[in-house]
């Protein structure tokens, strides 16, 4: 063997083994989600455990593991994530948290946001999850009040709602857990007798058919509630919305920018940082079945001065004074 061959196989030999032996106590914190990396959560993540004395290489390490969109994936995808044997996954959303309840294990998991975790089976109550789940969770039924109060102030003749939503979908596959979000419009909308009519879609062929069922029946407003599906058609149901001058809001942000009139949802950001404390209590040794659950108490408001122009009116300034984000 020659010397320089024989000093490298040594060196690899000797200070490999260690570097690796040392890189396998650094704890693993694996994070799963559905979206693209622009819509990441981990910059948030990383930067809020940054803030709790975690240095990423020293004292911790991450994984992500991402379907964007092609939630069919997510099976396989935690297969990976629990043969890495990581100290803690992060679940971003509903249908992550649903794809590792019953192939994570005994590894914990923190919920980022979670509809009805409760529904889903992964927790006992909120005050003792009682397993390997823990985080932030929603229920909805309050957000609902507010987005149905929101509508009401805008156009303040409101008395027929359409709500477009998804029963069965790849972003919520529950079925039990999307029919409680149903539910929790009719019974936020009930005390201000405004009627909920019902437009269920399963596909992206249904929408133009679904949408012009809402015109058909005098429709005031539109509710819309994010799904997969519905996700890649907020620019088409915007327009459609803005044509036909009927305001309409959804339960996410994003839906705004595509010319959505309103978003109101729990503050995203906010619980990232929630979870990442959650992410440092079981590193440093707590039991997930013993940290209850919360609830989000800040949220955010996004509305479009243009549709609201566009369908003839001004936002109130009593809504404008909550707004967190105006779009023109």
């Amino acid at each position: 063997m020659r010397p320089a061959l024989f000093w490298l196989t040594f060196a690899l030999a000797v200070f490999v083994p260690p570097l690796l032996a040392q890189e396998a106590r650094v704890p693993l914190v694996a994070v799963l989600e559905t979206d693209p990396p622009e819509e990441s959560i981990v910059p948030v993540l990383r930067e809020s455990l940054h803030d709790l004395h975690y240095v990423e290489g020293r004292n911790i390490r991450f994984e992500v593991r991402t379907s964007i969109s092609q939630n069919e994936r997510l099976p396989d995808l935690v297969k990976e994530i629990v043969a890495l044997k990581p100290a803690v996954i992060v679940s971003k959303n509903s249908a992550t948290t649903l794809a590792l309840r019953d192939r994570a294990g005994t590894i914990p998991v923190v919920m980022v946001v979670t509809f009805d975790p409760i529904s889903l089976g992964v927790i006992q109550s909120l005050a003792h999850p009682g397993g390997t789940f823990t985080g932030l969770s929603t229920s909805g039924r309050e957000h609902f009040g507010k987005r149905i109060e929101l509508l009401k102030e805008f156009f303040p003749r409101l008395r027929r709602l359409f709500l477009l939503w998804t029963p069965i979908d790849s972003a919520s596959p529950e079925p039990r857990s999307r029919r409680n979000a149903f539910e929790a419009v009719q019974s936020a909308a009930a005390p201000a007798g405004i009627e909920v009519v019902s437009i269920q879609i399963r596909g992206s062929d249904e929408l133009r058919n679904a949408l012009t069922m809402s015109v058909n029946n005098t429709t005031d407003a539109l509710l819309v509630l994010r799904s997969g599906i519905i996700v890649d058609s907020y620019h088409q149901i915007a327009e459609f919305a803005m044509q036909h001058h009927i305001p309409a809001m959804s339960n996410d942000p994003l839906f705004v920018a595509e010319g959505g009139l309103f978003g109101y949802s729990p503050d995203y950001t906010a619980h990232v940082r929630r979870a990442a404390v959650y992410v440092d209590k079981i590193l440093k040794g707590e039991n997930p079945a013993d940290l209850p659950v919360e609830q989000p108490n800040t949220f955010r408001l996004v509305a479009n001065l243009t549709t609201a122009r566009a369908l003839g009116s001004e936002i109130p300034l009593s809504i404008l004074v909550q707004v967190d984000e105006v779009i023109e």
